[in-house]
């Protein structure tokens, strides 16, 4: 249960790599260690995040691993087999994922709770949604899709992705809405 929860919000949620540098991501500079530990300079605040993202439908428009050396990867790069990144609708206190299924295949809506702290939407997973930019219907930010290994550690490191995201009209989350009638969290309780 708890690896496919791992995955799921992997899908959900949104990335970056070990290595020491500076990032310029619309404007806003995050810093990575050597142990994959990142430093962030956006600040993006409740009043902010509640007032121009909550009660809105988030369609992903862009997304890019960023690589060992702080470099993004072109989206051909950053495609993985089976995966893509997910949709959103933000309530007050949940936030449900839209995504394909490809395992079953399905297209599914998962619900799960959230708080917004220091510029983070937090998940209670390692799998954070932290935002760089919120501006004209629009938000760029970074989050943690998995772990990988590299030469220099034995042990994994956080995968991290840059995303974008834009804001759907009332139509088209209906549409999702309409599209995405799979309840993921039954698939889980099923054991499929």
């Amino acid at each position: 249960m708890k690896s496919i929860r791992f995955i799921t919000l992997s899908v959900s949620i949104l990335l970056l790599a070990s290595c020491s540098g500076f990032l310029d991501l619309d404007g806003k500079d995050f810093y990575l260690d050597e142990t994959g530990e990142v430093y962030f300079s956006s600040v993006v605040s409740l009043e902010k995040f509640t007032r121009n993202v909550v009660g809105c439908g988030w369609k992903c428009v862009d997304f890019r691993d960023i690589k060992d050396d702080g470099s993004l990867a072109t989206k051909n790069e950053s495609l993985k087999d089976g995966w893509g990144p997910s949709d959103y609708y933000f309530g007050e206190s949940t936030v449900t994922s839209y995504f394909d299924d490809m395992t079953r295949p399905a297209r599914c809506y998962y619900t799960y709770s959230y708080i917004f702290d220091d510029s983070t939407i937090r998940t209670g997973s390692n799998n954070d949604i932290r935002l760089l930019k919120l501006s004209d219907g629009k938000f760029t930010c970074v989050s943690q899709i998995g772990w990988k290994y590299t030469g220099k550690n034995k042990n994994p490191i956080p995968h991290y992705m840059y995303f974008k995201y834009k804001k759907m009209t009332d139509k088209e989350l209906q549409d999702y809405r309409d599209k995405y009638t799979t309840d993921f969290e039954s698939l889980l309780n099923k054991g499929e």
